[in-house]
């Protein structure tokens, strides 16, 4: 793995931990290989679906185990993260902003069609009643929020791993990741 300066001065690789690349593999079959003991992911693996019995969830009723961990913890797994190359962001800061207003955008638009009643925007059976269960249960009406300030709790708690688990050297700032110029809320 190569790693600029300033990104090396940050992250480790905890000892014993190997990181390779394995185009010829996937992590469903590498799972069944025993190369690995689990997997996160946001898809099942292929076996996982087809009902391969050496294969299955670490919790069953995982939708159960997930709303009880947001509740206490306040903590909810971050899908993506835009990223943006620092020389691009240096050069023009206001790159970030618009990003982050565009994908807003976007999102309030996926929403909308979720939310409405009209069951051609996406054809199943209770998908509006599903969709409104989850958020009230969860988010609100914010089924997947954006930015810093409505994902400190996650963020923070990711950083704090990172470095208890040895990933980074030393504990990682907010501010030291998230562009300014978003809705990033310093506390200091």
């Amino acid at each position: 793995m190569n790693l600029d300066a300033s990104t090396a001065a940050i992250f480790a690789i905890p000892d014993g931990v190997k990181i390779a690349r394995r185009p010829d593999s996937t992590l469903g079959a590498m799972l069944l290989n025993s190369e690995i003991d689990a997997i996160i992911s946001a898809r099942p693996p292929k076996a996982f679906l087809s009902g391969d019995p050496r294969m299955r969830r670490l919790y069953q009723d995982y939708k159960s185990a997930e709303k009880s961990y947001f509740q206490r913890s306040g903590v909810f797994p971050i899908m993506h993260v835009i990223a943006i190359r620092r020389e691009l962001y240096d050069q023009q800061r206001w790159v970030a902003r618009n990003l982050f207003d565009a994908f807003n955008l976007a999102k309030d638009a996926a929403v909308e069609r979720m939310c409405s009643t009209q069951v051609s925007h996406l054809p199943m059976a209770w998908t509006a009643d599903t969709f409104e269960r989850t958020n009230s249960t969860l988010f609100g009406r914010d089924p997947w929020p954006y930015g810093v300030k409505k994902n400190r709790t996650t963020i923070e708690t990711f950083l704090k791993y990172s470095h208890e688990q040895g990933v980074t050297r030393r504990k990682v700032g907010i501010e030291e990741l998230f562009a300014l110029e978003t809705e990033l809320e310093i506390h200091v």
